[in-house]
């Protein structure tokens, strides 16, 4: 009696053996390309782009009432938006003046089912801000948190303008 896996075995093998040889010869390439067209006004990104903004997109990991890390990335933003209800509130500011504002909602507290009301230890936060100009400090505030914290985020603007220096958030504006 042959055995069943014996059986499979030789069956792959023969199936492959078959699409090995039944190949005419060595496979010819081909290229084809489109007539270039204009891209269709509605598919067009340009009126997308130009609603966005130099900005920063911040990572906050919160861990009962610390942020214990953050990320900072520059990109390219669109409008912020103010969170609404438990929120975590980031400011950016430029030697010492305010330049923007935003807020992050912030779901310390949760339902979950079968539990009923809890409260988060760990969480991460993600928001975006528009930034007219560099900043050196993001404070970070909410009544969840123990204290406002203090982020210097000088080095990510260094790092970026300083391979990017013709950006519009990296041009020094005179004071």
């Amino acid at each position: 009696m042959l055995n069943p896996k014996r059986i499979s075995v030789i069956g792959i093998s023969m199936l492959l053996v078959a699409c090995a040889t039944a190949s005419d010869g060595p496979g010819v390439k081909t290229e084809q390309t489109t007539e270039p067209r204009p891209v269709d006004p509605r598919a067009d990104n340009a009126e997308v782009i130009a609603q966005t903004l130099p900005g920063l997109i911040v990572t906050l990991n919160i861990e009962g009432g610390t942020v214990r890390s953050y990320e900072t990335q520059i990109a390219a933003v669109s409008a912020t938006t103010q969170a609404e209800g438990d929120s975590i509130s980031v400011t950016a500011l430029s030697n010492g003046n305010r330049i923007a504002t935003m807020s992050v909602a912030d779901q310390r507290v949760n339902a979950q089912e079968e539990v009923g009301i809890v409260e988060l230890e760990s969480r991460t936060l993600i928001g975006t801000m528009q930034l007219p100009t560099r900043v050196d400090t993001l404070i970070v505030e909410s009544p969840g948190l123990e204290a406002a914290q203090e982020i210097d985020v000088r080095d990510v603007f260094d790092a970026f303008c300083e391979q990017y220096r013709e950006q519009s958030i990296c041009i020094e504006k005179p004071q």
